[in-house]
């Protein structure tokens, strides 16, 4: 298998406490730590569509599009704002 050479920097409290699993035979080296650590951190992230989004969201998304619009509230002018706040002011005003 093709193999890539990649240099990481790490703060060195991290360096050597990675150097110490190594000693202690908990990995065959640092890269193998590395790789192991990685491949971990891909197993458990969500994944993504082409979207850009987890798969749970993004049905959510194409299923509000595919809902049909409510046309009653469109507003097309600033009348329609005016008339929409006026009503919201209205039907929100306490009762006595």
């Amino acid at each position: 298998m093709p193999q890539t050479i990649i240099n990481v920097s790490m703060p060195d409290e991290l360096k050597k406490a990675v150097d110490q699993l190594v000693v202690r035979g908990w990995y065959a080296s640092v890269s193998e730590l590395v790789r192991e650590g990685t491949r971990r951190v891909i197993a458990t992230s969500p994944k993504l569509t082409v979207n850009g989004f987890t798969e749970e969201f993004e049905n959510e998304v194409l299923e509000a599009a595919n809902e049909p619009i409510d046309e009653s509230l469109v507003w097309k002018n600033e009348a329609d704002i005016d008339n929409y706040f006026d009503n919201l002011k209205f039907k929100s005003k306490p009762k006595k």
